[in-house]
């Protein structure tokens, strides 16, 4: 092998080596897939070893395609493309048809595992193009290729170039040479764009058969002038093709129908239904679903991808001999997206077979058209579209959010502080920063994300009396080995930077403040723009520990850059209420304060502030994709509370809601504007976004064991409001540039 082709070798290892993304929930079961961490872990030993690489063929079970594949393009994958220290798998869909989980095991799990696919379009093929719709939507590495004759390969060539495919054209069973495939150039991927996010207005998107490259192509060989309006020569035989007795109407025509009427019947019901299924003004969002968008018949690839990512269900025409195989392009792609498709096969009686694909792809929903009783699809349409409804519009937002977060079904770590106890000697978890882990860690297994609480991390005061190996932990090594921490994850933070050094750290960076401040007192920083401080009022100069009787100086011990403790000015006697909350530039109207309650003292309710950030993970390179939440809370009840505002609320145990306070819809309400701020984010217009939480805290009602003491925390939040409408936006500066 010359050096030129071993440059190209390397090109493609680097560029095949990237990581995709994953097929999560199931679009068998609805559930998390269960293959997702074995395979997670297959490539990343795959990946550390640096000496294997897997890829996929996918084309279709016809001897002479299979010829090509065997004698010439496997031949020269592993002629060119491997070496003495690195083994190249070459595997194959297997040709087994209906057995078992086919789709999945030998399908759809192949897709996500290996490192690139090379997919023949020479035919017309359905099976091939629904693999080929899975390994786009997942951002998969693709190699199309086509036979040079093939007049259809040509025009799904043409037709992918849209989107930037570059189809590699080989000659018959002629040996391929390098000069004419380097695999590095013909590498097709899917590009996350702004047309991927939701979108605030959902439409149903209707695709019936042939559109796009093969709308003036009968690739059947056989007329099928159901479901297409009929030509101009067919006019005049219309009773001749459906009988004097009725009408000419096309599946189309039935399908916006079933859907038009399915949406109103859903509609009045969900008005009458006195449980609320979803947050009453999305009713409006469904109403907007009756009148279905369809794709032109010409429309071109990234016209048709524009609108299903922006759909809230798609109804895709599938089975019968004259089925486009791009219709089964977009099923696979919905299907790996995660996004609400129904396929519909049309079939002239109830007990007719459903030819859709050699494996069953049908999924959880799957409906059959059925010519001779067609008003019975609109009875069944409702009943699915209704299940769709209530499930993803009673957390329409929170949904949205949470798979803008973490790429749908992804990973998060949750991070604790961990709290030095002087009187026994040991660091602990405080209990609220406890409940708020509970209460993510509950939503997150509900909705199939992966969650893990991390270890939680010890303060800079008790790292660095320590000793490792005879020597000290100085304060720059600490800071190293908490950003490695955080490090190309997604992150929740959870507590004040008194209580969790992260986020201290993650403040510093969105901020743009030099690390060598970082862990210090200075309070120039309430001067930098949006930066916000949280603070405590403390009798520091003079405080006793009743168990120990011994002064305790707290002045320099709690000391941080984004966390100051305060000499109260009020008098003596009112010291049992001591204000805490946040100032600095970025807090509207600062100081935002309100009057504390431990929980040693159930005179009453009291109010405390809380402090979201939301922002891409400062730590990672811009492309990766991760993000991080912190929970600023200067007291417990306000860091749980910003919880229930991200999940709705999951556990009740520690509220003492009224029947007037509905957290679900506050939550819903809430996300609706955090969506939009989370879009300029990753956009790349805003660096992270702060919203700030008032929260009423202290139950109407006490809870005491038969003794008469409390034996666990009493308070309850009782309510909790954003403060400002406007939330607080940190910015790209490069003003100032960490060491």
């Amino acid at each position: 092998m010359n050096t030129s082709e071993k440059s190209e070798r390397d090109i493609f290892y680097s560029r095949v080596k990237q990581r995709h993304r994953r097929i999560n929930p199931c679009f068998m079961t609805g559930k998390g897939c269960v293959h997702t961490d074995h395979i997670d872990r297959e490539w990343e030993d795959r990946t550390g070893k640096n000496n294997a690489l897997n890829s996929f063929m996918v084309h279709p079970f016809k001897p002479n395609i299979e010829a090509f594949f065997e004698l010439c393009l496997e031949r020269y994958l592993r002629s060119h493309y491997s070496h003495e220290n690195l083994v190249l798998e070459i595997e194959q869909a297997d040709k087994i048809r209906r057995t078992g989980y086919i789709v999945c095991e030998k399908i759809c799990r192949r897709v996500q595992s290996v490192d690139f696919l090379v997919v023949d379009v020479s035919a017309p093929n359905a099976n091939v193009f629904y693999e080929l719709g899975l390994a786009y939507a997942i951002e998969q590495k693709i190699i199309v290729i086509h036979q040079e004759k093939s007049e259809f390969g040509k025009r799904a060539a043409k037709y992918f170039a849209n989107a930037g495919c570059r189809a590699y054209l080989y000659k018959d069973l002629n040996p391929i040479e390098p000069k004419d495939f380097p695999l590095s150039n013909y590498i097709w991927q899917r590009v996350e764009n702004s047309t991927d996010k939701s979108t605030t207005e959902p439409t149903i998107l209707l695709i019936a058969k042939q559109y796009g490259f093969l709308a003036d192509v009968d690739i059947s060989g056989n007329s099928d002038s159901f479901g297409t309006s009929p030509s101009k020569e067919n006019e005049q035989n219309i009773d001749k093709l459906l009988g004097p007795s009725d009408i000419y109407l096309g599946f189309d025509t039935h399908i916006k129908a079933a859907i038009g009427v399915a949406i109103a019947d859903i509609v009045v019901g969900l008005e009458k239904d006195s449980r609320h299924l979803i947050p009453t003004p999305y009713i409006k969002l469904v109403k907007g679903l009756q009148s279905p968008d369809e794709v032109k018949k010409d429309a071109n690839f990234n016209e048709v991808r524009q609108q299903v990512d922006k759909t809230f269900c798609t109804i895709i025409h599938t089975g019968g001999k004259a089925a486009d195989p791009m219709s089964y392009f977009w099923l696979g792609y919905c299907h790996a997206s995660g996004k609400n498709v129904i396929p519909v096969t049309v079939i002239n009686e109830p007990n007719d077979n459903i030819d859709d694909l050699a494996f069953d792809i049908r999924a959880l929903w799957h409906m059959t058209f059925i010519k001779n009783n067609p008003t019975q699809f609109a009875d069944e349409l409702q009943e699915t579209l209704k299940q769709m409804i209530i499930t993803n519009f009673s957390e329409w937002s929170r949904r949205s959010f949470w798979d803008k977060m973490l790429d749908r079904r992804g990973k998060v770590s949750i991070f604790t502080g961990a709290l030095h106890n002087e009187p026994i000697g040991r660091d602990m978890i405080g209990d609220w920063d406890l409940r708020a882990a509970s209460e993510l860690t509950s939503f997150f297994a509900s909705h199939q994300y992966r969650a893990t609480i991390e270890s939680p991390v010890y303060q800079i005061e008790q790292v660095t009396k320590k000793r490792l190996d005879g020597k000290s932990v100085h304060e720059k090594d600490y800071r190293q080995a908490l950003e490695q921490i955080i490090r190309d994850k997604n992150c929740i933070v959870i507590a004040s930077p008194d209580v969790n050094p992260l986020t201290e750290i993650l403040l510093g960076k969105l901020y743009e403040v030099p690390s060598k401040t970082w862990f210090t007192n200075s309070k120039d920083v309430e001067k930098c723009t949006g930066v916000v401080v949280s603070f405590k009022e403390a009798d520091f100069k003079k405080s006793l520990r009743k168990e120990e009787e011994t002064p305790v100086d707290y002045g320099d011990l709690h000391g941080r850059l984004f966390y100051q403790q305060i000499q109260p000015k009020t008098s003596s006697s009112d010291k049992s209420r001591l204000k805490r909350g946040f100032k600095g530039h970025g807090v509207p109207n600062s100081p935002l304060q309100g009057e504390f309650l431990s929980q040693k003292d159930n005179t009453g309710t009291f109010t405390v502030h809380a402090h979201l950030v939301i922002a891409k993970n400062p730590f990672d390179a811009p492309e990766t994709g991760h993000h991080v939440i912190i929970l600023n809370g200067v007291s417990g009840p306000a860091t749980f509370a910003l919880t229930h505002i991200l999940t709705g609320g999951t556990s009740t145990q520690f509220v003492a809601y009224d029947d007037n306070f509905d957290s679900d819809a506050k939550s819903e309400a809430f996300l609706q504007q955090v969506n939009q701020d989370l879009d300029r984010i990753k956009e790349d217009q805003i660096r992270g976004v702060q919203y700030f939480v008032e929260v009423v805290v202290g139950p109407p009602k006490e809870e005491k064991s038969a003794t008469g003491k409390h034996i666990f925390d009493w308070r309850r939040i009782i309510n909790w409001n954003r403060v400002s409408a406007t939330p607080v936006y940190i910015y790209y500066q490069d003003t100032i540039k960490n060491d």
